[in-house]
């Protein structure tokens, strides 16, 4: 954006803000008669059980098998969110001068 010009490099579309209200990214939609999946780690999870997740023999999952690497996966994406990802959006969001 230049000075005397309207910014709109961080507009959000409206769909998304009726999907998640916050705004954020990733969030999943199915259509109306689901309700949307928003936060990283939970979006994972849920793509994770509609491919067949740990409970389906034949299909591989995206998470760990045991409950304890499971866990320990979200302590890491946790960490990554706090120190990695909020920063960084800090960056992307205009402050006003």
């Amino acid at each position: 954006d230049k000075p005397g010009e309207d910014f709109v490099g961080y507009i959000k579309n409206p769909r998304l803000l009726e999907l998640n209200p916050k705004g954020l990214v990733p969030t999943l939609s199915e259509g109306p008669s689901s309700p949307p999946v928003y936060e990283s780690l939970v979006c994972v999870e849920y793509i994770d059980e509609l491919a067949g997740g740990p409970s389906a023999s034949t299909e591989p999952s995206l998470l760990p098998g045991l409950p304890s690497q499971r866990a320990e996966l979200r302590l890491q994406a946790d960490w990554v969110n706090k120190h990695c990802c909020s920063p960084f959006y800090q960056i992307l969001v205009r402050k006003e001068q």
